[in-house]
């Protein structure tokens, strides 16, 4: 139990820091849970959805839009959403013009090939 217990205040150390993990991460947590903890796979996939990392890249659509939280909380929701529909057709209007798709990063797809 001692085993556990001790993985699961490092995880929650981790989240602390960044609640986001890539993938890589995930699985270097699995064999860190099941290698030096003495956890099962099952176990140490509790305790990694227990704690709710967020694996992958999580992106703030109101960042990518230029805007930032305390910004927006000062906003009502008419103004917010108003706000976000001309930043959004100013942001992806050249890849749209393009006949492109809008892309979550605001670049044009043929940006987003070249990075």
């Amino acid at each position: 139990m001692r085993e556990r217990d001790a993985f699961i205040t490092f995880i929650n150390q981790l989240k602390a820091v960044s609640p986001t993990i890539t993938d890589e991460q995930r699985k270097g947590f699995l064999r860190l849970g099941v290698q030096q903890h003495g956890l099962t796979i099952d176990e140490t996939m509790n305790i990694l959805n227990a704690a709710g990392l967020t694996i992958g890249e999580r992106i703030d659509y109101f960042e990518v839009l230029g805007f930032s939280i305390d910004e927006i909380q000062r906003l009502d929701e008419l103004t917010i959403v108003n706000r976000v529909e001309v930043a959004h057709k100013k942001l992806y209007a050249s890849s749209l013009r393009a006949g492109g798709r809008p892309r979550a990063d605001g670049k044009t797809e043929e940006q987003g090939e070249h990075s």
